[in-house]
């Protein structure tokens, strides 16, 4: 969920980002302007490939951890190397089975290290 809602967010920007720096092509007083949301392009536009690759080839990398806190459809997942996930849930994964302890398989996006989804992991 969160690499899709993350490409939305990107692509608005990208969109953004080029309807400024064209409707004020022409005009010289708002160079800032155009300078700024070129570099806002730009990144958005790297981000948006980033993800748009990570979605397309489907090779996610799997990991393991056990969720440390929930708050309503959010979940803060602990994993194997220390570092901590946050993912959100969706309402068909039911957000309350998720309990603290309670071990997790993570599919990260190999290249952005997006959550792509979680899995409850038989104990």
């Amino acid at each position: 969920m969160q690499i899709k809602s993350s490409l939305l967010i990107s692509f608005m920007l990208l969109v953004l980002s080029a309807f400024q720096v064209i409707s004020h092509l022409g005009n010289e007083k708002v160079s800032v302007l155009f300078i700024m949301f070129s570099i806002v392009g730009i990144f958005s536009l790297i981000i948006f490939l980033i993800l748009i690759m990570d979605v397309s080839r489907k090779d996610f990398i799997a990991v393991e951890g056990q969720v440390v806190s929930r708050h309503r459809n959010q979940v803060w997942v602990k994993l194997q190397n220390g570092k901590h996930k946050s993912s959100v849930i969706s309402a068909n994964q039911n957000p309350e089975s998720f309990t603290e302890g309670q071990p997790v398989k993570l599919k990260l996006g190999k290249r952005s290290k997006m959550v792509h989804r979680i899995e409850i992991l038989a104990e």
